[in-house]
């Protein structure tokens, strides 16, 4: 499994979301103390964070493997990794509501902009356009998306549903069979959240849909 994992999905070879959410899974399936040991995951992952993603990172920029470095990066705490949190106060100041626009734009990511001729771009471009940001490619993070749908009642009600979903995605995954599909999304999800709370919501909606319908199928041809 692992080089079929290694062969098909290198690490250096696909955005850093995807590699948290296949990873992780294949982690927790195979190293049997993480489920045992008090906060194994969360030491991983903030492994992961320090150590892993800052690597592969470098897989963007150098052109030799003499210019790779290895160790702890601490450098995303003094530089630009978290406009999500700055794009969250900008749409606050500025008001934006779009009345769940945004969030009918993310459900119905598969509809070409041929056919839907008015089909908004994802929240944090939306903002940085409105904005007249020299560069747009930015994040929402879950509560601007709230936001940006239906201004403060909406931060509470994604609250409320992202809680539901997890603590239900978990229920069933620690009380189901091992060979259920549930277990295989509950996996899955587990690094794709991170992709959703940072944001923008019509790229973590696509993407993690995308990841669940063809986990599914391949569960089910497997399953034949």
């Amino acid at each position: 499994m692992w080089a079929f994992a290694l062969l098909t999905n290198f690490p250096t070879g696909a955005p850093r979301f995807y590699i948290a959410a296949l990873y992780i899974p294949l982690l927790i399936l195979y190293i049997y103390r993480i489920k045992k040991r008090y906060l194994s995951l969360n030491k991983i992952l903030i492994f992961g964070l320090l150590f892993v993603f800052p690597f592969l990172d470098q897989a963007r920029s150098v052109n030799s493997l003499s210019e790779l470095k290895f160790g702890f990066d601490f450098k995303m705490f003094t530089q630009g990794h978290f406009d999500s949190y700055q794009m969250f106060m900008q749409v606050v100041n500025e008001n934006i509501i779009t009345y769940g626009n945004q969030l009918l734009t993310s459900f119905f990511f598969f509809v070409p902009r041929t056919i839907w001729t008015n089909k908004s771009v994802g929240s944090g471009m939306l903002i940085a356009n409105q904005s007249n940001f020299y560069f747009n490619n930015v994040s929402m993070n879950f509560f601007g998306e709230g936001y940006i749908n239906f201004g403060y009642l909406g931060i509470i009600l994604f609250l409320i549903i992202i809680s539901y979903l997890n603590a239900r995605l978990d229920l069933i995954y620690w009380s189901d069979s091992e060979n259920s599909a549930n277990n295989i999304l509950y996996l899955l999800s587990l690094g794709l959240l991170f992709f959703v709370l940072r944001g923008d919501l019509l790229s973590g909606f696509a993407f993690t849909f995308g990841l669940f319908i063809s986990a599914i199928l391949v569960f089910r041809i497997i399953r034949v």
